[in-house]
């Protein structure tokens, strides 16, 4: 707090000091509504949504209305990042697998070891196949906006 000039009140000065290295937090979030495809997605929502809509704890409905959009977001981002975590695992024992069968194939050549190699490879194809078709209608959507 400091003297004012030419008023009667004090001037008060603050100083901040921003930390450089604040971790943000998840940012914007979309509902990707490819989970509504999923059958265990669509029976936890409609198990959930009954729960929510017979709470009478709140009786505003705007409130109410408010508090099932967030606990909706709250549920798909936990379905989401469970899925993705299975899929990771999935991944990377697949991964292992495949580095397993090409030692034995250096080791012990045979048909059935190149033919199971092919199916790891397939697998690991369709899980690369099925991400890569979540991202190409985005992108196509922001290049058909650009003018």
């Amino acid at each position: 707090i400091s003297p004012g000039i030419r008023t009667d009140h004090s001037a008060i000065i603050l100083h901040i000091e921003l930390q450089k290295d604040s971790s943000r937090g998840p940012g914007l979030w979309k509902f990707n509504n490819s989970y509504l495809q999923e059958e265990d997605y669509v029976n936890c929502m409609n198990y959930n949504l009954d729960l929510w809509l017979n709470d009478n704890s709140i009786l505003d409905k705007r409130v109410k209305w408010e508090w099932i959009k967030f606990k909706v977001r709250d549920e798909t981002m936990k379905y989401a990042k469970k899925k993705c975590k299975q899929r990771n695992d999935t991944i990377n024992n697949l991964a292992k697998h495949l580095i397993s069968l090409e030692e034995s194939l250096a080791n012990n050549p045979s048909q059935q070891i190149l033919s199971e190699i092919d199916l790891v490879k397939n697998e690991l194809e369709d899980l690369d196949s099925k991400q890569i078709l979540y991202v190409i209608p985005v992108q196509t959507v922001l290049k058909s906006t650009v003018c």
